[in-house]
């Protein structure tokens, strides 16, 4: 007697974006993803994708990973850039379901490092910083004050996020004189 058996091309069950939250702990350079297995065995593979997108000048990456869980810390990311993610579920003879989203996110952009003055005039200042790992589409508030706690601020603030400026460098006429001023400098990213 002979028992002929087919082997399940793919898994039973694509896995489920994770409940409350699919993508958490989004920092400058991580994110932290869940899934739900849906019924497949805690021994399942699943196959995690990344895709970065495209700034000004660059290609669309992606890259995908080999998981045997239901969450997966996905680090070495770019500051301020958008990235989605799917996840899909791979049997033992490496049947696949189809992708399921696990959306999209920006990473938050890194603080500005080494605030400092290019030029002092009589009733003016000049200001830069360093980027650091940003993208040039990352977008900064200037704020000032003439108190080192930083409040009271300068009323109107010298450079508002909602001006769009993605220079790394500011300039303000219109100081009084024989006033001391603290300045700070914080980068958004373009989710928000």
């Amino acid at each position: 007697t002979w028992i002929l058996r087919a082997a399940s091309p793919c898994p039973d069950f694509p896995p489920q974006p994770g409940v409350p939250l699919a993508l958490a702990t989004i920092t400058t350079a991580s994110v932290i993803l869940h899934w739900i297995a849906n019924g497949n065995p805690s021994s399942t593979t699943y196959q995690v994708t990344r895709e970065r997108e495209p700034s000004p000048g660059q290609k669309v990456s992606s890259d995908t990973v080999a998981v045997v869980g239901i969450s997966k810390l996905m680090d070495k990311l770019t500051p301020n850039t958008s990235y989605s993610f799917s996840v899909e579920a791979e049997n033992g003879d490496r049947f696949r379901t189809d992708p399921v989203s696990l959306g999209s996110m920006y990473t938050d952009a890194q603080a500005p490092d080494r605030v400092h003055w290019t030029a002092i005039t009589m009733s003016g200042v000049t200001l830069s910083w360093d980027p650091l790992n940003n993208p040039r589409t990352t977008v900064y508030e200037v704020r000032g004050s003439t108190a080192s706690s930083m409040w009271p601020l300068m009323n109107p603030t010298p450079q508002l996020f909602s001006e769009g400026k993605t220079a790394n460098t500011f300039s303000m006429n219109g100081l009084l004189t024989s006033t001391t001023y603290y300045f700070d400098v914080a980068a958004r990213n373009l989710a928000t």
